[in-house]
């Protein structure tokens, strides 16, 4: 199975509603590109500080966005913020292309998840 936009959305979105205080501006350490094998979540979240610069406006958008979905609060969060919604929905799902293309350059194992898993969160 290869990295599909859809695919790196469903796995931060699942990531931050396991683990919703994970901290999206929190340093971390380094981190490195795993050796074979699929990834966990909480690897997918930190890997998006190595394709992404960590405090970047895309990044942090991102993952604010896969928080927010997880706790099922997207208009609040994008009004509070004072966004719109279709354009950071493009934004996002242009950010989510690139981390998936990066994953499949580097050829970071995908996980298996079922479709309809996939199609619950929307």
């Amino acid at each position: 199975m290869t990295w599909t936009a859809e695919l790196v959305g469903h796995c931060l979105v699942e990531a931050f509603r396991r683990m919703p205080g994970f901290p999206i501006y929190a340093p971390g350490p380094n981190v490195l590109l795993p050796i074979g094998g699929e990834i966990g979540e909480l690897d997918l979240i930190r890997l998006t500080a190595l394709y992404l610069d960590r405090a970047s406006v895309e990044r942090v958008e991102l993952l604010t966005w896969a928080r927010a979905k997880a706790a099922r609060r997207l208009r609040e969060e994008a009004r509070e913020r004072g966004r719109d919604r279709g354009s950071q929905r493009r934004r996002v799902r242009a950010t989510l292309e690139r981390l998936a293309t990066a994953l499949n350059a580097d050829g970071i194992a995908a996980p298996k998840v079922a479709a309809t898993s996939m199609a619950e969160q929307r």
